[in-house]
């Protein structure tokens, strides 16, 4: 019998992992935005995810979005795939591979409505960093104490797409698989964006190429202060040309690099937050091949304070922050000539309630002002009132 007993415990120990239960939950979140300058009223953003632990180390991870209520033929909204990854966790280094999030910044990993004061994600998480920026690719982790460290490997940016174009006698001038052509007809990616860092050349999984791969390197830093996270992550990649969705032979690829460093501060009633970013295109093959004098370098900063005065209250089991943000950014320092691709500064004073840790309702208020100086010069400034509800579960 004792012999027996002590079969069974060994068997028990041997085989655990074979009968952890596999679990299989659901979650989302959700954003209404209410821009009362513009007139405008958009529920911007429904998400669900779907996750099944297979055991305590395999999990399934995914996540699909409708933007703009609609989605198809003659509607503003979309479909996405945004994440859909096999994840592994080990004691102390974990593994993804599938649809992934780019691990930069402090919005596009985690970008849920409640996580962020704001009505819209903050706009440096949009003009210099393309959140959300999700793709294929695989991604490593290990963790150290308080520190852990990240490698990515991320399907390419594309650094132009050309056009099919032809003149009156059916010459060519947009560039063919050979690489013949003009580089006049850029009809979109990296190169095409005035308003944007690199946003346009996100491939979003469909335009999935794999040339050179997007290398980010992270570092985060979380636990040995209470309440405090800091980050720093970079971005190389060989942004490859595409025509009529295949890779340009040829034609030499543009160079993008982009590092960013983010703060964040959330105990004792304080919210702090500050991310900078900067990065170049490295045009010098491109432009000693095709005769061009390509050149873009972008930057941008945002600083978010508040205070939870809901704790202060005595009766109000609630968070309710007053908060102030400052942001700027310029997507093309190399350009300033219109509105697009100027100098942009914004200001907001808000005021975010939660009546529970997973639901915010928004209202914020202030002013955007545009510069640029090129030919004349200008500059245009527009108030901002907005007021948002998000949810996330």
């Amino acid at each position: 019998m004792k012999k027996l007993l002590i079969a069974s415990l060994i068997l028990c120990f041997t085989f655990a992992d074979e009968f952890v239960e596999a679990t299989t939950n659901i979650g989302g979140y959700g954003e209404l935005h209410w821009n009362m300058e513009g007139e405008e009223m958009d529920f911007h953003r429904f998400i669900v995810f779907l996750n099944h632990n297979f055991d305590d180390k395999w999990s399934l991870k995914s996540e699909i979005e409708l933007e703009h209520n609609m989605a198809g033929d003659g509607y503003g909204g979309y479909i996405a795939l945004e994440q859909a990854y096999m994840n592994y966790m080990g004691n102390n280094w974990d593994f993804k591979g599938g649809v992934v999030l780019a691990p930069v910044g402090i919005i596009n990993p985690v970008h849920e409505p409640p996580t962020f004061m704001s009505v819209e994600r903050p706009d440096y998480a949009k003009y210099i960093i393309p959140s959300t920026w999700f793709g294929n690719g695989l991604g490593f982790g290990y963790k150290m104490g308080d520190f852990s460290f990240g490698l990515t490997l991320m399907e390419d940016i594309i650094g132009a797409e050309w056009a099919d174009l032809k003149d009156a006698d059916g010459n060519e001038l947009g560039y063919n698989e050979e690489g013949d052509g003009t580089p006049d007809t850029i009809i979109s990616g990296a190169m095409d964006d005035d308003k944007y860092a690199f946003r346009s050349g996100r491939g979003k999984g469909d335009a999935s190429y794999a040339t050179s791969l997007t290398k980010i390197i992270n570092i985060g830093y979380a636990g040995g202060i209470e309440g405090l996270k800091a980050g720093f992550s970079m971005v190389m990649n060989d942004m490859p040309h595409v025509f009529d969705g295949d890779i340009v032979e040829g034609v030499e690829p543009i160079g993008l690099s982009f590092n960013e460093l983010n703060v964040q501060y959330n105990a004792n009633n304080i919210v702090a937050v500050f991310e900078t970013g900067s990065g170049e295109f490295d045009y010098d093959a491109f432009n000693a091949q095709q005769g061009t004098t390509h050149a873009k370098g972008f930057e941008g900063m945002r600083l978010d304070l508040g205070y939870n005065v809901g704790s202060l209250m005595g009766d109000c089991d609630c968070e309710l922050y007053l908060w102030t943000r400052l942001t700027s950014w310029d997507a093309n320092t190399e350009l300033s000539t219109n509105v697009k691709n100027g100098e942009v500064s914004k200001s907001l004073l808000g005021v975010t309630w939660k009546p529970k840790s997973n639901i915010s309702f928004k209202l914020e208020s202030g002013t955007m002002t545009q510069e640029w100086t090129e030919g004349d010069g200008g500059k245009n400034e527009s108030d901002i009132l907005n007021f948002g509800i998000g949810y996330m579960f």
